[in-house]
């Protein structure tokens, strides 16, 4: 990614070399106040629209505010309008879009993926979605990722999961290995459906860590959670059993105390009494 702080550090100093306020910056750019002070502490980077005024007004290049060889190269093409030839020209990548792309408006963005992506069809894959997710519409993320679709992505899965679709989420959790591990599951639990939640959960569970259930009890329905904890029972975990105790329903509490009972002793059943 550029080098923003790098970037804020230039604007200001060639900002005071000219004598100027961060404020009269601003009013020369059409641009709040708070804008430039982020661009000068490297919180944020100029609009690409910007770029070409924001050079002019402190009397240098582009280059000489960005200096940052093939992404660069894009922008002054973008802002030139030939950033398509550039692209097929110079073979550029995702990683390179997702370089420029905090300078970018979303649908720039978006016109220039499908543009790469056109170019490099085959070699797009989950990692470069991922990175240029943030700065993709919803609908688009979804294309992609339902596009790349495959056997065991539940891990990319997680990483795509804020930028994506609940429906299209769903639709790939469960197009993917059944066989997956609960701690996959449990970072896409905030993400999708409880019915695919259930399905996932019941697919993957065997044998695995009883903490992990535990993890997953809030997002499960209460149908789905008491059948795995019943599964669960011959278990020799205490400290999960109690875990799961407040959401489970009084039935199958009542149904594992026997094997609580067995595994621990008398003496720790007070600690799931409140809830029997």
């Amino acid at each position: 990614m550029f080098q923003t702080k790098n970037t804020g550090k230039k604007i200001s100093q060639l900002r005071k070399e000219k004598n100027i306020t961060q404020m009269e910056l601003a009013d020369l750019m059409g641009v709040s106040y708070q804008a430039v002070s982020n661009w000068e502490r490297g919180n944020s980077m100029p609009d690409i629209s910007k770029l070409p005024e924001l050079a002019e007004i402190l009397e240098v290049s582009i280059d000489d505010l960005l200096n940052d060889g093939k992404p660069l190269e894009l922008v002054k093409n973008v802002i030139n309008g030939t950033e398509d030839e550039y692209i097929v020209e110079e073979k550029i990548s995702i990683d390179t879009v997702a370089e420029v792309a905090p300078l970018l408006k979303p649908t720039q963005t978006e016109k220039i993926v499908d543009k790469v992506i056109k170019e490099n069809e085959e070699n797009i894959n989950f990692e470069d979605i991922i990175q240029i997710a943030p700065f993709l519409s919803e609908e688009k993320v979804d294309m992609l990722a339902l596009n790349l679709s495959s056997n065991n992505m539940l891990s990319e899965l997680v990483c795509l999961a804020p930028f994506m679709s609940r429906n299209a989420i769903d639709d790939l959790a469960l197009k993917s290995n059944s066989n997956g591990k609960l701690s996959d599951i449990i970072g896409l639990a905030p993400f999708i459906s409880r019915e695919t939640l259930d399905k996932l959960a019941t697919a993957s569970f065997d044998n695995e860590n009883l903490n992990q259930l535990v993890a997953l009890a809030p997002f499960l329905s209460k149908s789905t959670l008491n059948e795995l904890a019943l599964k669960a029972t011959n278990k020799n975990d205490k400290k999960a059993l109690m875990g799961l105790a407040p959401f489970l329903g009084r039935e199958t509490l009542n149904n594992i105390v026997d094997d609580y009972v067995k595994y621990f002793g008398l003496k720790d059943i007070k600690n799931i009494i409140p809830f029997l």
